[in-house]
Formats: C-alpha cells, structure tokens, sequence
C-alpha cells in the first residue's frame, strides 16, 4: 500500500511539474485536494507551494480554492458522520461503563470549546479528521464546524503562499544570506 501512495503523490507532483503554470492548475489541484480529508498521502502543501511559486499572480485565488476544497473535504466528512451516525453512536459505551462518564466530558468539552480547537488544528496542515467528526457526533453545527474549518485552513494557505511568494525576495535583502544565493541564482 506504501507504493500506491507514492505513486499518487509522484503522479501529482509530475503532474505539477508539467501543467503548474497553466491556468487549469489551480482549480484541478484544489479540486484533487479534496480527497485530503480521506487519502493522507495527498500532496496538498506541495501543491499549494508549487502552484504560489509558478503562479504567484494567483496566490489569493490558490488560498482560497484550496480553502474551499477543505470545506468540501469536511462536509463530505460530516455528512459520511451523519450517515453513520447511529453505527457510530453503538461504539459509544453504555451509561454503566467507565468510559460513559468520559465521553460526556469530553463531549461537553466539544461542545464549550470545540470550534475553537478546530480553529486552532486547522491551521496546521494535516485536516482535523477526527476533530471534524467528534464535533458533530457532538451536537456541533455541520455548518459551524465547515466555516471553522474554512477560516482556519484560509489563514494556513494564505499564510504558506505569502511565505513561498515573499520568500525569495526578503532572503535576498538579508545582506548576510543574499550575497551567498546571489551566485547561485545567476547559475
């Protein structure tokens, strides 16, 4: 199974290689970035990275489709949720069990400070799977928890397109860092 995942990541990648600068490249990669939310090896960050690089003209476009490709993700997500709810809910233990009084906690917790912490796991690369369906097996929003996740994931990518679009140009201000890559740029 290891190899089917590179496979998919270096078929996207070589993908990128060939068609990233293409206007078609940014809504194909977001629409493939969807599937972040169910296949991990997904490429999301590099494409992301690669296409802000190619196209930096589009870096507000890139983040928000690939903002919105995570919405989707999540909502795919919530509705499987909801449509597994009650099998789902039978994993939960009993009233009798230890364990019943935990998740109780943990759900009030959910409930108080939920959004919050999808905020906050939603800024990281990685999608907040398993957040997205405690939430609402919780009685959280779908609704609510797809904005969170939008918000969060908006700030992430705008944040590493900023980073790939800026980068170059404040390395080589620094007097100390650009005077090295300088030769190497002029290769």
């Amino acid at each position: 199974m290891r190899k089917n995942n590179q496979s998919i990541a270096t078929k996207v990648l070589s993908w990128i290689k060939r068609n990233g600068s293409k206007p078609k490249a940014v809504p194909m990669l977001a629409g493939l970035s969807i599937g972040d939310f169910f296949i991990p090896a997904l490429p999301t960050q590099t494409s992301v990275m690669l296409l802000a690089w190619l196209q930096p003209q589009q870096r507000v476009f890139i983040a928000l489709l690939f903002a919105m490709a995570a919405v989707i993700g999540s909502g795919i997500l919530i509705g499987l949720s909801l449509l597994l709810e009650s099998f789902i809910q039978a994993s939960i233990p009993s009233e009798q069990s230890d364990f019943y009084a935990k998740w109780l906690q943990l759900k009030t917790w959910i409930n108080d400070y939920g959004l919050l912490a999808l905020f906050a796991m939603s800024v990281f690369p990685t999608p907040p799977r398993s957040l997205v369906i405690l939430s609402i097996l919780s009685g959280l929003s779908g609704l609510a928890i797809m904005i969170t996740v939008f918000l969060g994931k908006l700030l992430w990518f705008s944040l590493v397109v900023f980073i790939v679009t800026s980068a170059p140009n404040w390395l080589m201000s620094l007097p100390w860092l650009g005077k090295k890559l300088q030769p190497l740029l002029t290769r």
